[in-house]
């Protein structure tokens, strides 16, 4: 994009790509420790893009097979991200709207996206003119960043945040059903790659249930061997993909991040969902 153009004076007019339909940027929601974070979604408002199928997620089944997501997915191409994304970061600035973090989230698992390398170094460079005091993110399973040039680049963001629900590789098929090879040790030695890697883990009852105590140790031995800077435990809030899930109370929570604590002394805070 070029640095000569006049946003102040263009940007109520801006003709629509369709990616306004495709909810790229949305937000600022609050999320983790932040009240303001603004969420950036590489993938589009179709079916789900994801390789995980978790039966409590919000957004449904995944539909779409892996060998077909570069293929299929509703993405933007380069320039239409940078154009949009530029659009909306000056328009928010403009009107002085707090934001205090920017998180790569969005439609299912954004690692999947295909260009995320140079999508990556897009939205830090519009972060640094727009927002430089906010801090980035990346909210991913973790199981693509086996790939060279994605760890690379996800590794220039401020942290980098792992969805770990479990602790052992028959629980990961129930609560998280990977649609390809994947195993806790796979996640727990790219774990240790990540420059400043944080853990976002929900914990869920009913016809599949994460909270056992047994579960609930191994899952902790896990958390202990990636050493993260922070961990954030959340329960599900809305109607998940599967019928008979339950929410935990907050005293189960409340009751995991106490474990946590005394055996490997990190301390977790309980957040809201995702």
């Amino acid at each position: 994009m070029s640095e000569a153009y006049d946003f102040k004076n263009e940007y109520i007019n801006f003709p629509s790509t369709g990616v306004e339909k495709m909810g790229l940027c949305y937000g600022p929601e609050p999320i983790f420790d932040f009240n303001a974070s603004l969420g950036i979604n590489l993938l589009g408002q179709g079916n789900k893009i994801c390789s995980f199928d978790c039966p409590y997620c919000d957004l449904g089944r995944t539909k779409m097979r892996l060998n077909r997501v570069k293929k299929d997915g509703p993405y933007a191409d380069l320039s239409t991200l940078e154009f949009e994304l530029e659009k909306r970061f000056f328009e928010l600035s403009d009107k002085k709207v707090q934001i205090d973090a920017i998180h790569i989230s969005g439609n299912g698992e954004p690692s999947l996206y295909p260009h995320l390398v140079e999508a990556i170094d897009i939205i830090l460079r519009l972060k640094e003119k727009y927002f430089s005091q906010a801090p980035s993110m990346l909210l991913t399973n973790g199981t693509h960043l086996d790939q060279r040039k994605i760890l690379e680049a996800a590794n220039k963001l401020d942290s980098i945040v792992f969805k770990l629900d479990i602790g052992n590789d028959t629980l990961l098929k129930q609560v998280n059903a990977p649609l390809g090879r994947s195993t806790v040790s796979h996640l727990i030695s790219i774990s240790h790659a990540v420059r400043n890697l944080s853990l976002q883990s929900l914990f869920v009852q009913g016809v599949v249930d994460n909270t056992k105590a047994s579960d609930i140790e191994e899952w902790i031995e896990v958390v202990g061997l990636m050493k993260p800077r922070r961990v954030f435990l959340s329960t599900i809030t809305q109607a998940p993909a599967t019928s008979g899930l339950k929410a935990c109370d907050e005293d189960t929570l409340y009751t995991i991040a106490s474990k946590l604590e005394r055996k490997t002394g990190l301390k977790a805070k309980v957040v809201g969902p995702r």
